[in-house]
């Protein structure tokens, strides 16, 4: 009975030893990471590419690789590739037959497969397979992605995380980065569009309020 018992704990320790790596600590790496474009136009498509660095260290395995813009951005990639799965290139961001423009030169670890969020998620690119402990650089290149139409200024994040999937799903490191989205000016004014718009509008009910006035009193004269 003792030795039964001991085959037991014996069992159990080896499965939970086997366990423990898709339970790993949870880590944010927010402060090791970097950007070196993170203002964007409202609307606009990104003028310049965007490079965002992070460390990763992590041991879960089937890893998912989330790159999420703030909500309200899209990719463009996600008008051609949908919610679907397709094989992913990380040296030339070819997602099937997509040119995608999410490159992570340092991913080499085997196959990979990539998705967005479809036209619920716009804004999130998925990247399938092994995503080993590392120095990693996204590069997303000019005009991959449209910022979100604000009619002001609006502070967002750019989140990387990693995650295995699951029910729950289980996530390791994940991190952000802080952007900027600025409402549109007109050229040389400093003025918002928006705002311009929005006199215009005011300007053009002005005009037809005082039209309709002019008539009413036409009207009573007759």
């Amino acid at each position: 009975m003792k030795m039964k018992s001991v085959l037991v704990a014996v069992v159990s320790l080896g499965l939970l030893a086997l366990s423990a790596p898709a339970f790993a600590d949870t880590e944010d790496i927010s402060a090791d990471m970097t950007i070196d474009n993170s203002t964007f136009i409202s609307g606009e498509l990104n003028a310049e590419s965007v490079a965002i660095g992070f460390p990763l260290v992590t041991d879960i395995v089937g890893d998912r690789f989330y790159v999420d813009l703030p909500v309200g951005y899209v990719f463009n990639a996600s008008t051609s590739i949908g919610s679907n799965i397709e094989s992913y290139d990380p040296a030339t961001g070819i997602c099937g037959t997509v040119d995608t423009g999410v490159t992570i030169p340092a991913l080499t670890s085997g196959l990979y497969f990539c998705t967005t969020g479809g036209s619920d998620f716009p804004f999130e690119f998925v990247i399938l397979g092994n995503v080993p402990s590392g120095e990693y650089v996204i590069q997303l290149a000019a005009g991959s992605f449209r910022a979100l139409t604000t009619e002001t200024d609006v502070a967002g994040e750019i989140t990387i995380s990693i995650a295995i999937s699951g029910d729950p799903q289980v996530t390791d490191d994940y991190g952000h980065v802080d952007v900027m989205t600025l409402a549109k000016k007109l050229p040389d004014t400093g003025i918002d569009v928006f705002a311009l718009t929005a006199v215009g509008a005011l300007a053009g009910l002005s005009g037809l309020a005082a039209v309709v006035f002019v008539s009413l009193r036409r009207r009573s004269r007759v």
